[in-house]
């Protein structure tokens, strides 16, 4: 249906004016007035003031993204290992490496000193030097001259990939700690190093240092992202070809160049740690660190439907880390919170479909899509005087996604149609759904204003600042 919002001459509220007949499988749309979960994003909701991280000293006000990380797109294809280096580039690396040893006189380079020498030896950022520092020592614990020449030869000068580069240093220095020799993936705790670095020495986390209750939670949350975003099978192993399809090098190399650590929206932003860490501290009201079932229907003001929650907490989207069946821990809600929030983004459009592909083939096919929506029918009709019938919603669906087959989707028709959200939301997020149909002029324009912001950085960064001045 044609719509757009005008605003009233008389009551200044915002209305909607409809071009033409109705459709006649219009799904009807809850009015705000006589449905109070619309109420989900004004200050009545329940504040987290209590045990939470501080706020960033930086100001809170509308935040955008003062730098692009897209990923790269190679114009060639040079092989696993990247393009093949020349004579020069590795002649250069030798002559750097040489440098980089002279002042030790044949020594030994300390982290601090390695830093500054790998970094210029190898173009990595300097977050990256940690785990190379402990692949490089030799037999004594020191890495010398010696080495770091032995190690570099072998495994890194005939790479010239970055991204291999840095799976190749993590793999190893794993195999260096355990005796998995043969993992060709890589796992959570291999980037703890990374971010520990990245939380002890980036000048924009120096107000966090004396609040060491919080690091352990900072650092999860950032492997967290790290793992949502870039691990799009979901099942916490991440590939080679995921990590080279990421933008995690280029987010890693601007770390060095940004002191501000919320300006580097991918990942690191302290402000976004902030609104995940608040958010699961307002649904877990027993601060046990663990969320039920009962606990996690209250999002959103009890957004989601009964069937989507019991599909979350048995592990279908995302493999769960909490320990006791059908609960949620504080690492499982990062993927959960993120993809709740921006459907649009790939890796959420994944998370949702496994949530409603219950036979597992790939394709949501319509008894599926008929299972979950006979509960959010109802809470439909509960708000509505409308009547609605699973053909007519049926029939918005296929006109909305356009599938090869109708009534048949698969992730990719979801992807192409660039409506997903609409999709899901109108599945089993009445609240969402209904946010839609009210076609909010502010929201419209602030999307419009920010095109290079994702929806999940626009709801980060508006709740930031709504727990800034709750707390004031």
């Amino acid at each position: 249906i044609p719509c757009v919002p005008w605003q009233s001459q008389t009551s200044g509220q915002y209305q909607r004016r409809v071009h033409g007949p109705k459709s006649p499988h219009h799904i009807p749309s809850p009015e705000k007035d006589s449905y109070p979960f619309i109420k989900y994003s004004e200050k009545s909701r329940l504040r987290a003031d209590r045990g939470t991280p501080p706020r960033s000293p930086t100001a809170s006000t509308w935040r955008t993204p003062k730098h692009s990380c897209l990923s790269p797109i190679k114009p060639f294809y040079f092989g696993p290992n990247g393009a093949p280096q020349s004579p020069t580039t590795q002649q250069r690396e030798d002559v750097s490496i040489a440098k980089a040893f002279a002042s030790t006189g044949g020594g030994h380079l300390n982290l601090s000193d390695f830093r500054d020498a790998a970094a210029s030896i190898t173009g990595f950022s300097s977050y990256i030097t940690a785990p190379l520092y402990e692949c490089c020592k030799g037999p004594d614990g020191k890495v010398t001259e010696e080495s770091f020449t032995a190690f570099w030869k072998e495994h890194m000068q005939n790479i010239d990939d970055p991204a291999k580069r840095l799976f190749r240093i993590l793999i190893l220095r794993r195999e260096r700690l355990t005796p998995d020799k043969h993992r060709n993936y890589l796992v959570e705790d291999d980037f703890q190093m990374i971010v520990q670095d990245v939380l002890h020495r980036h000048p924009g986390l120096r107000f966090l240092k004396d609040s060491t209750n919080f690091h352990e939670k900072y650092v999860e949350t950032v492997i967290g992202r790290i793992f949502f975003h870039v691990n799009r099978r979901g099942n916490n192993n991440m590939s080679l070809k995921e990590l080279q399809k990421s933008n995690l090098m280029e987010v890693l190399a601007l770390l060095d160049r940004e002191s501000d650590i919320n300006e580097i929206f991918d990942y690191f932003s302290y402000e976004h740690f902030y609104v995940i860490y608040c958010k699961f501290w307002e649904l877990d009201t027993d601060h046990d660190f663990i969320i039920d079932k009962e606990q996690l229907k209250m999002y959103g003001d009890f957004a989601l439907t009964e069937r989507v929650v019991d599909r979350i907490l048995s592990g279908i989207p995302r493999k769960l880390h909490s320990k006791t069946p059908n609960t949620m821990s504080y690492r499982d809600f990062i993927p959960f919170v993120i993809a709740e929030e921006d459907k649009n983004q790939r890796s959420s459009i994944e998370y949702w479909f496994r949530v409603l592909d219950t036979d597992g083939d790939g394709i949501l096919s319509t008894y599926e899509l008929e299972w979950f929506f006979e509960e959010q029918k109802s809470r439909i009709q509960e708000v509505s005087n409308e009547p609605i019938n699973f053909a007519d919603f049926m029939c918005q669906l296929n006109d909305m996604i356009a599938p090869e087959r109708n009534g048949h989707f698969r992730v990719k028709d979801l992807i192409k149609s660039k409506m997903a959200f609409l999709f899901f939301n109108i599945t089993f997020n009445l609240p969402k759904f209904a946010q839609y149909e009210q076609r909010d002029p502010y929201l419209i324009t602030e999307a419009r204003r920010t095109p290079q912001m994702s929806d999940w950085d626009r709801f980060a960064v508006s709740e930031y600042i709504r727990y800034a001045e709750d707390g004031e």
